[in-house]
């Protein structure tokens, strides 16, 4: 009896565990897809500008075209950052995560994927002041090169059989898919140092310095985005107080610190991940039409290493100058297009900071 009983047990362990083996990987799997199918709701956004409130519209497509309007209303950047007289605990700080504006939502309909949806997260012709797509009968533009001269249009909203579409790159700005307690948790961290501060000033390329260290992180500087422009309470009348610069500006600066130094900011990435980090929905899009950039803001000098031959001098350059030569003009640019120009200037600059070496002068030097 003995025996027996001793058998029974150790058939009953081999039992368990084939049930382990193979339900756990079974139950996982099921978890992985339900996170993937959400994680792939990627709306239009409310373009216009983050700086004035957000309009209905009629439609942005031109003749013979449709457009999506502007839906919705999301406060202005300097709306923002002035004074609010009630800076209290938000209502779902305590737990109630159903009172929290913030709070993701599962996806209505997983499994779908159309293009119409999302736009696929690829390049195509967009209202360059609203950010929203220029539909033609309804269908897409997609773009063929960078510059959009050549275009292809959708098919039911999806990709033609054989074109080859240009995928928008976020690089290090994937960051904020995290759950949303990492990004808050971020935030936290940037808000308390800020408030400690005896000193918040800006490094060149216009992102926060604190005590003299620079706000570097990716997802640091995309929280404090997403908080600015989502209102979050927990900016509150001390913090806004310390901002150094216009908040057009030190906003188009923290998107640039949340994005890869070696990439570029273009329209289709703001759009997109205006709807990944929660501050626009579906077919909506920020109103960026009051922001104001003339890069005066970085007319100041900077010093620099490069190389000459085999050897390493060193030299100066106007950042102002440097940005002319090498971005694009900002005359009769506006709204969206504008911010995407600014942010991306800023990213520009911090990749000129973060090299220590040069490959040679660069343009707008003024002390070779």
């Amino acid at each position: 009896m003995k025996i027996l009983s001793v058998t029974r047990r150790k058939l009953a362990i081999i039992a368990i565990s084939v049930f382990v083996l193979i339900a756990v990987p079974l139950l996982m799997n099921d978890c992985f897809k339900k996170v993937v199918s959400r994680d792939g709701i990627i709306s239009e956004a409310n373009a216009a500008d983050g700086i004035g409130k957000g309009r209905k519209g009629e439609g942005t497509g031109q003749k013979g075209s449709e457009g999506k309007g502007i839906k919705g209303g999301k406060k202005g950047m300097q709306d923002i950052l002035e004074a609010d007289d009630d800076s209290d605990r938000p209502d779902w700080a305590g737990g109630a995560k159903e009172l929290n504006p913030h709070r993701g939502d599962p996806n209505p309909t997983p499994g779908v994927e159309k293009g119409g949806m999302y736009g696929d997260l690829f390049i195509v012709v967009r209202n360059p002041v609203t950010g929203a797509p220029i539909l033609v009968d309804g269908e897409y533009q997609i773009c063929l090169d960078a510059a959009c001269t050549e275009t292809v249009l959708t098919v039911d909203g999806e990709v033609p059989e054989g074109v080859t579409v240009i995928e928008v790159d976020f690089g290090r700005a994937s960051v904020v898919r995290s759950p949303e307690k990492v990004t808050q948790h971020a935030l936290d961290e940037v808000l308390a140092a800020i408030s400690a501060a005896t000193t918040v000033t800006l490094d060149p390329a216009g992102r926060l310095v604190i005590d003299g260290k620079t706000v570097d992180s990716p997802l640091e500087n995309l929280a404090l985005y997403i908080a600015i422009l989502t209102g979050d309470p927990k900016l509150t009348d001390d913090i806004r107080a310390k901002a150094p610069a216009a908040a057009g500006d030190l906003v188009a600066a923290m998107l640039a610190g949340g994005a890869d130094k070696t990439g570029t900011i273009t329209l289709d990435f703001l759009v997109y991940q205006n709807v990944i980090m929660g501050i626009t929905e579906a077919d909506e899009y920020f109103d960026y039409s009051s922001f104001v950039y003339d890069r005066s803001s970085h007319d100041e000098l900077y010093s620099y290493f490069y190389m000459s031959g085999d050897t390493v001098l060193s030299a100066t350059v106007n950042l102002k100058d440097f940005l002319e030569a090498t971005q694009p003009s900002l005359t009769g640019v506006s709204g969206a297009t504008l911010f995407t120009i600014a942010a991306d200037d800023s990213l520009q600059l911090i990749d000129l900071i973060h090299t220590q070496i040069h490959e040679g002068l660069l343009p707008g030097t003024v002390t070779p």
